[in-house]
């Protein structure tokens, strides 16, 4: 293997706490409500339009997303993707689009197509259902067969009296949350639905596309030290079950971290309620 160049060009983290995401944000309400004030204006010295193009009704809408998410995933350059691709051509032509076309872009699909997850207490063997971590390891055909050992969310300090040596470690992922409904009193946006009236000042959104503990890697590859598969790693565990604790219902896959970076041991994702009998194990 020939030895990686060092460069001297700096490495972009992707590093933003929750304090800081939220200052940064509450820094734009100003912009917002200008911007909110100038949508207004147009609005009103709108000139009506002589086009016979319809906006699609809600019910249309809602019945485009019901089809989308009919899919499993969206992941660039696989099956669904494609299936996608062609369900927004066909779309976009039956609005009155003339130049619509698809432009193909090579891209490295990393994918796993044989994952297991089978815990063996004294009196069973159970099949726990999970998800694989994007461009995590892969074991041989046989597979990992090691005792489990429990670091909750995998701080530094959850590893420091427990030995994970040779061991598959089980850690919860933590997903920051947003203060939804006061940034939208605080704003004050233009364009929110919320027909029902369910979202109040104590709502909050779950951002389950971040993975606090779990962290993308720089762009190239320099280690995130607060990740909970880095520590692991580091103390010699064999690999990992992530739980995917903040996350609705029972879902485990997640298509993270997305960073593009290959990873030494593998790592599975399960999901909060499945987690939850692992931990009772």
């Amino acid at each position: 293997m020939n030895e990686v160049q060092k460069t001297s060009e700096q490495l972009v983290e992707f590093r933003l706490s929750k304090k800081k995401f939220l200052f940064n944000l509450i820094k734009l309400i100003p912009t917002m409500r200008k911007i909110r004030k100038r949508a207004e204006r147009i609005l009103l010295e709108a000139e009506p339009q002589s086009s016979k193009i319809e906006a699609p009704t809600s019910e249309q809408i809602q019945a485009d997303l019901n089809t989308i998410c009919k899919f499993p995933h969206r992941r660039i350059g696989t099956k669904y993707a494609h299936e996608i691709e062609d369900f927004l051509v066909t779309k976009f032509k039956e609005f009155g689009l003339e130049s619509v076309k698809k432009e193909p872009v090579d891209v490295i699909n990393w994918n796993a197509k044989n994952w297991k997850l089978t815990i063996t207490t004294k009196n069973e063997r159970i099949e726990v259902p999970s998800f694989y971590m994007l461009n995590a390891g892969f074991t041989t055909e046989d597979g990992i067969t090691a005792p489990l050992i429990y670091v909750g969310t995998g701080r530094e300090k959850d590893f420091k009296k427990k030995d994970v040596r040779n061991k598959i470690v089980v850690a919860d992922i933590e997903c920051p949350s947003l203060p939804l409904g006061k940034l939208i009193k605080l704003a004050k946006l233009f364009y929110v639905s919320d027909p029902s009236k369910t979202i109040d000042t104590t709502t909050e959104l779950i951002l389950t596309f971040v993975l606090a503990n779990l962290p993308p890697q720089a762009i190239g590859g320099k280690r995130r030290e607060d990740s909970v598969y880095w520590r692991a790693y580091d103390r010699g565990a064999l690999g990992l079950i992530l739980i995917l604790k903040d996350y609705p219902s029972n879902i485990n896959s997640h298509w993270g971290p997305y960073d593009g970076v290959m990873k030494p041991i593998p790592a599975l994702f399960v999901g909060k309620y499945d987690g939850i009998e692992i931990r009772e194990i």
